[in-house]
């Protein structure tokens, strides 16, 4: 995970604790974070507090946050808006440097065996540390580098009754997959074992290029609250 990670003022007090991940910080024009596959010079928090106090909304870059909220059925336009839904949340950002912007090395970094392992024991790690219950990701890329299921455990940790481990909505091309990770068992990909049950989500990235409608995933996400 990047440094830095956002902790909303009631989100250690949650009875469910949820963790909420995109995928990673962008290069920008700022000399310091012009150059990809090297850390930020800034934290993951200080970016949500930057959208938390950016008024009307009025950076594109980052609207990401705002859909974020929208999908869990909160308005997100004002700072008050904002500032009620990030109470309640972790985020962290999955890829711990900077990468473009859909130019493919978010997606080739993650293919290097011991970088994805990487991500995964740090994730994991802030977890069991936080005692984290769910995780959601946006972005398929991240929940598709998590690590892997048990094959043991099978039945348990696929989705159970879930086709595929999907849940559709808005259609047949949109779904939100669904996992479970059981505790003190091995997962492929990482070498932290989980101290306690964790559900995993992965929702399409609000950038993706089919488009992003949250409508399409406010009932699911709220059964999660």
């Amino acid at each position: 995970m990047h440094h830095g990670v956002f902790i909303g003022a009631k989100a250690e007090k949650q009875k469910k604790r949820i963790l909420i991940l995109g995928e990673s910080h962008h290069v920008s024009n700022n000399p310091k974070d012009a150059i990809a596959l090297k850390p930020a010079s800034y934290e993951t928090k200080a970016v949500v507090t930057e959208h938390i106090v950016d008024e009307n909304n009025k950076k594109a870059s980052l609207h990401f946050f705002q859909k974020i909220g929208q999908s869990f059925a909160f308005p997100m336009e004002t700072k008050d808006e904002k500032e009620e839904f990030w109470k309640y949340f972790y985020f962290g950002n999955y890829i711990d440097v900077l990468c473009g912007i859909k130019d493919g090395k978010a997606k080739s970094y993650l293919k290097e065996t011991e970088k994805r392992r990487r991500m995964n024991d740090a994730l994991f790690q802030f977890i069991n540390e936080n005692e984290i219950d769910v995780v959601v990701c946006f972005g398929r890329l991240v929940m598709d580098h998590l690590p892997s299921l048990n094959p043991q455990y099978k039945k348990e940790e696929d989705g159970g009754k879930l086709k595929d481990g999907k849940i559709f909505v808005g259609g047949k091309r949109d779904y939100i997959g669904k996992c479970t990770y059981l505790p003190d068992v091995e997962h492929k990909n990482t070498s932290v074992i989980l101290k306690k049950r964790l559900e995993a989500y992965g929702l399409r990235h609000p950038s993706a290029r089919g488009g992003y409608n949250a409508e399409n995933y406010k009932d699911v996400l709220r059964e999660i609250l």
